[in-house]
């Protein structure tokens, strides 16, 4: 038995390592990170305690769409650092931690939205900025990548690093 727990305690401690190697790499905050993760779960549990208050149906199937929506959420950062380094575009950390601020904050006005409703049955406006972040996303990663030959660059004339 004191094997099985020696091997647990070596599984999370190489597992820690490789999760600090990961966001070291890509220039994150781990402390934004671990925010935005308790933010997905904490926003998931209200959005389910507020639609069992107001009595609607709660699904499995509606329970994994929601799963599948904060995870693919949890990994943009993730794949933005990703394609912005593999473009040979600078700022790539700045950008991840923006984009998990505005996250956060997300993910935040959600949590406050469900707690008012539950609390006063009225509903506050639903801000949509997930869909903002993954226009303005896409408009920047547009107009910052890497471009043909003799096609004009809004980066600077340095070629990327090889």
């Amino acid at each position: 038995m004191n094997n099985l727990n020696f091997l647990d305690a070596l599984k999370g401690i190489f597992g820690g390592v490789a999760l600090a190697g990961v966001l070291n790499y890509f220039g994150m905050s781990g402390e934004m990170l671990s925010i935005l993760s308790i933010l997905l779960l904490v926003d998931f549990i209200f959005g389910v305690l507020r639609a069992k208050y107001k009595k609607e149906s709660i699904t499995s199937d509606n329970m994994s769409r929601g799963v599948i929506r904060k995870a693919t959420r949890w990994c943009i950062p993730f794949i933005v650092v990703a394609i912005i380094r593999g473009a040979g575009i600078d700022g790539a950390e700045r950008l991840s931690n923006t984009i998990m601020g505005i996250l956060i904050v997300a993910e935040g006005y959600s949590i406050l939205r469900h707690i008012y409703n539950i609390n006063t049955n009225k509903d506050l406006p639903e801000i949509d900025v997930f869909d903002a972040l993954m226009k303005k996303l896409t408009e920047f990663l547009i107009s910052k990548g890497p471009k043909f030959p003799g096609e004009k660059s809004s980066k600077s004339d340095t070629e990327r690093p090889e």
